[in-house]
């Protein structure tokens, strides 16, 4: 039985059915993961793994944060 060590399990933080067992020089590490971090509302930075499809689902997310912010930051209500 041969063993090939090496490989890192990676799950989606928002949907966990979405995994992948990879091995540390796969480029799939950095074009379909991806590692971000966000401070919420309190200050509190917390770290998150998403898989392509969620981490573009976030950006999106994130481009309306912003545009709310510098909405607000402009003084429009």
């Amino acid at each position: 039985m041969a063993k090939t060590p090496g490989f890192t399990e990676y799950v989606d933080d928002r949907d966990a059915t979405i995994t992948a067992q990879l091995r540390e020089n796969d480029p799939r590490t950095k074009s379909e993961w991806f590692e971000v971090a966000r401070i919420d509302s309190n200050g509190v930075s917390n770290s998150y793994l998403f898989s392509k499809a969620n981490y573009q689902s976030f950006k999106q997310l994130m481009a309306k944060h912003d545009s709310e912010f510098n909405t607000w930051m402009a003084g429009a209500q």
